[in-house]
């Protein structure tokens, strides 16, 4: 009775051709994504934005972490098992899984900043009750050049401000609009920056988080107005 024993390739072979191809896996990925992802971003809905960035963008270091150790794996048989179907796989695997490494780091963060800041740009207008009943409209100008200025209408005092605008992310996600003043009518104005966080956000409508009188965070709705 004779046996035949299937002759196996050792597992480095699959490991360079895993480390090779992960880096097209992650681009499709990327595809995939990229038509929710913009779907959210034209609602303004920024929890499902933020959700889908952060499954994309681990699911890609995820599988980049894996090809770059397949990858060194393999270089490491090479000595043993010869070049031939190891070493260029492993390399441009090794060196194509870094690079999406490196780059990830910021193309989570740069296109959202990004994004926001596009959509923010303009002229935008809020109305609210004071502490005391009266009605006070907000005015707030927002430059692509990073100028701003903002203003109240109705208060007991009115001011006119004019400063600087930047968005940025907190370390827990949260995206926040910070407002600089340089010089404000009347001079005596109590803080020196605004900041907000930025709720719903759309190409007509901003949900601008801010703490209210009684110490409690509310959303102000400002709507895009005329230039």
């Amino acid at each position: 009775m004779t046996t035949t024993l299937e002759t196996r390739k050792p597992f480095a072979y699959q490991a360079a051709k895993f480390a090779l191809w992960a880096p097209v896996t992650v681009f499709f990925i990327g595809l995939v994504f990229r038509g929710a992802m913009e779907n959210a971003q034209e609602s303004g809905d920024q929890g499902t934005l933020k959700a889908i960035g952060w499954i994309m963008i681990s699911l890609g270091i995820t599988l980049e972490l894996t090809a770059a150790g397949l990858a060194i794996y393999a270089l490491a048989a090479v000595r043993r098992l010869g070049a031939k179907g190891l070493l260029v796989r492993s390399i441009i695997g090794l060196a194509l899984a870094l690079i999406f490494l490196v780059s990830m780091t910021s193309l989570w963060m740069t296109p959202q900043i990004t994004h926001l800041r596009r959509t923010l740009v303009g002229n935008w207008k809020a109305n609210a009750t004071a502490p005391d009943g009266r009605s006070v409209t907000m005015l707030m100008g927002l430059r692509a050049n990073g100028s701003a200025s903002w203003e109240t209408q109705g208060n007991e005092i009115d001011f006119k401000t004019t400063g600087d605008w930047q968005v940025s992310q907190t370390a827990k996600g949260l995206y926040l609009l910070t407002y600089q003043i340089q010089k404000s009518t009347p001079k005596d104005l109590p803080v020196d920056k605004l900041t907000w966080g930025i709720g719903q956000l759309n190409a007509t409508r901003a949900g601008l988080v801010e703490r209210g009188a009684d110490g409690k965070m509310v959303t102000v709705t400002y709507e895009r107005v005329a230039d």
